[in-house]
């Protein structure tokens, strides 16, 4: 963005502005076309479980499920996709084991990223994908729904700015979704971790 300021250095009302606007945060992953095709394998992550197995290098869908985050319907999503795309190439599920729909394998359950060791997968042999939340929005959904719901304390001013302050609650501490969806790297201190989530990820939601 440039702006023309007035003669002594203020911005002015009637300043031009110049801005260039992405029209998208990630690239277009694939070819429509060749998806409907069965005769062609266009999703290189569709791997079979066994493939997939190998944690010294992540393949799949990989969905990384953060507390609170429209995560139940991520991991829908995720079982959606796989389930779908299973069908379309024609590929029916051998084993009907709980994590591989034909034999395109998804990881949906609440793990980090570092866990999972992510940081390790395979490109070419992946798709990796999550859904962030404004943090504040996201805190209070996890107090209400753990603390409230579940352990049945009582909600007030009070009680919740208890819970805030509680360093024992590391899902309120700072950073949380960052450090959920982190990918360790050898030169850690030389990037930030919102570099390597961006870098990282196939898509966010």
């Amino acid at each position: 963005m440039k702006a023309s300021p007035s003669n002594n250095g203020n911005p002015t009302d009637d300043m031009s502005m110049e801005i260039e606007q992405k029209s998208r945060a990630y690239p277009i992953w694939i070819d429509k076309q060749r998806a409907v095709n069965s005769n062609s394998r266009p999703y290189g992550w569709c791997v079979s479980e066994d493939l997939a197995s190998n944690v010294e290098s992540p393949k799949g869908l990989l969905f990384v499920k953060v507390h609170k985050c429209s995560s139940s319907t991520g991991a829908g999503v995720t079982l959606r996709i796989q389930d779908g795309l299973s069908k379309r190439l024609n590929q029916p599920n051998q084993n009907q084991t709980a994590h591989a729909h034909g034999t395109c394998f998804a990881h949906y359950d609440h793990a980090t990223a570092r866990e999972l060791r992510f940081e390790n997968r395979d490109p070419s042999q992946s798709f990796l994908w999550s859904i962030v939340r404004e943090p504040a929005q996201r805190t209070l959904s996890h107090y209400f729904y753990f603390d409230v719901s579940r352990r049945n304390d009582t909600a007030t001013e009070d009680s919740i700015l208890s819970v805030l302050k509680n360093p024992r609650k590391l899902w309120l501490g700072p950073n949380y979704q960052s450090k959920y969806l982190d990918l360790p790297s050898q030169n850690e201190k030389s990037s930030s971790s919102t570099e390597r989530i961006i870098n990282g990820y196939d898509f966010l939601g």
